[in-house]
């Protein structure tokens, strides 16, 4: 039933990435403040209205949260980031994504992640295979040790740096790209060998959930309804 659910979904991540990188080529985008350094652009928007659609057509009345137009949570439902890392986007970087999961019980079971700056997209869930590509992914360990750590207006500077302070003494580098879904993915893909970001939103981090569990690693999350206070992948 999910293999089957993980095909139509994919390809409809990657008819939204080929939607988002069109209107990225073709004119200046109009951007909405929503908070400090948070940021919409009408492309966020339409995206999500055509991931809607889509996603109602290859699943007839099933419910859908968005993170533009939002919905309610129930027994089972899609959850969607239309454009995650929005700032990287509107800048030109190749660091964003389309982020979409089917969560059960409160738990993403099945995820995609299609990051068209990268020409690439990661799929993978519960008795799915990750795939980057179509091609089975095979996780190893690697050196140096490297780490992302999310960052945002929210989370207090003060306990972002005492974690920083913590992961370096540790061993590892730091990085921050500007993007959960992609820091997800990558960790899923071992070219990061753990994810650290405290308040975040679910649809920034479902898809990679279900594609880390999938990937064998051990997603950490505390949640209130759509907001993550606390969120790790190592």
């Amino acid at each position: 039933m999910h293999q089957q659910r993980i095909v139509k979904i994919e390809k409809i991540a990657a008819a939204l990435g080929q939607f988002a990188i069109e209107k990225q080529n073709q004119q200046r985008v109009e951007i909405t403040t929503k908070s400090l350094r948070d940021f919409a652009s009408e492309v966020d928007l339409e995206t999500e209205v055509l991931a809607r659609r889509l996603i109602a057509d290859s699943f007839p009345g099933e419910a859908i949260i968005g993170e533009e137009n939002g919905g309610d949570e129930c027994s089972a439902y899609w959850i969607i980031d239309p454009i995650d890392g929005t700032t990287n986007y509107l800048r030109g970087h190749p660091y964003w994504a389309v982020s979409i999961a089917w969560v059960v019980d409160g738990e993403p079971v099945i995820g995609v992640i299609a990051m068209p700056g990268l020409n690439e997209t990661l799929v993978g869930g519960e008795s799915i295979e990750v795939r980057l590509n179509g091609d089975i992914v095979n996780r190893g360990e690697t050196i140096p040790r490297l780490a992302a750590v999310g960052r945002n207006a929210i989370w207090p500077e003060t306990e972002r740096q005492e974690m920083e302070s913590q992961l370096e003494h540790e061993g590892y580098t730091l990085v921050s790209l500007g993007c959960c879904a992609v820091e997800c993915a990558f960790t899923a893909l071992g070219r990061l060998d753990r994810y650290v970001q405290n308040h975040i939103s679910f649809w920034d981090c479902a898809a990679g959930i279900a594609i880390a569990k999938a990937a064998g690693l051990t997603p950490m999350v505390k949640r209130h309804k759509m907001d993550c206070r606390v969120f790790s992948i190592k």
